[in-house]
């Protein structure tokens, strides 16, 4: 049996500190975690388009997020184009994340549509790094210093 052990700050916490979770079955906790990270994406873009008040107040539904939070999602059954793109840009990223391949989300914000790269003025970088990853650097990291003793 694997298990893996997942990290969380709690709220009461003023410094760095973290506490272990153990989770007893591996593919439960990839699951669990691939759809933490589509939420939290879905609610990163959603929430900064709505706080740029890039679309109208009612392209956004209020939603839970945990227990005491509550966060603006774009509406699924909205008529405007843009908020219909985003939708199926999130849809082709999760595409990507359950293959494996995405490695990153930049979402730009800029000033001019005739000279995008030129008036950024905020860039959001979501990057994903998957499990096998995060293993292989663990085990190369304990085989580098295994070799210096």
């Amino acid at each position: 049996m694997t298990s893996t052990i997942q990290l969380r700050k709690t709220s009461t916490e003023t410094e760095t500190e973290t506490l272990p979770i153990l989770c007893t079955k591996s593919q439960t906790c990839l699951k669990a975690s691939n759809r933490l990270i589509k939420r939290l994406t879905a609610a990163c873009i959603s929430n900064i388009t709505y706080l740029r008040a890039v679309f109208d107040e009612e392209n956004y539904v209020t939603q839970n997020f945990g227990t005491n939070v509550k966060v603006k999602m774009f509406n699924k059954n909205s008529t405007d184009y843009g908020v219909q793109q985003h939708i199926k840009w999130l849809k082709g990223a999760f595409e990507a994340l359950d293959q494996q391949y995405l490695k990153s989300i930049n979402y730009v914000v800029y000033t001019d549509k005739n000279n995008p790269y030129g008036s950024i003025i905020e860039l959001y970088k979501l990057n994903v790094v998957y499990a096998e990853v995060l293993s292989d650097t663990s085990n190369r990291s304990l085989n580098d210093n295994s070799a210096e003793t």
